[in-house]
């Protein structure tokens, strides 16, 4: 019996298709962990989260929470950061930026 040839071409088609394959599931991967570092940071706009997943704030609640609070506005845009990067899973997650601190230390927050 006669053994195929293995050609060049067939070899570099058989490795092309592997990376593609490898490159689909990082981008499953990096998807699926932007998305959960989105809720990460959503989840903690709330002081108490009972570990569990909370619905999507209204866009104008979003708004009052962006002008009230520095900590908020934080964590908001790096979730929006987060979806961005989950929506676009080819890109580069940029590092986040130093936590703000709410009030100068010595000044209570008015109310």
């Amino acid at each position: 019996m006669a053994r195929p040839k293995v050609r060049v071409r067939t070899v570099i088609m058989f490795v092309s298709l592997i990376a593609l394959g490898l490159w689909g599931e990082r981008m499953r991967w990096r998807r699926a962990y932007c998305l959960e570092k989105s809720i990460e940071h959503r989840s903690k706009l709330f002081v108490i989260t009972f570990h569990g997943k909370h619905d999507p704030l209204p866009p104008e609640v979003e708004e009052m929470w962006r002008r009230r609070s520095p900590h908020a506005a934080w964590h908001l845009a790096a979730s929006d950061v987060y979806l961005g990067c989950a929506s676009h899973p080819w890109r580069l997650v940029p590092p986040e930026p130093p936590k703000p601190v709410d009030f100068p230390a010595g000044q209570a927050p008015s109310r």
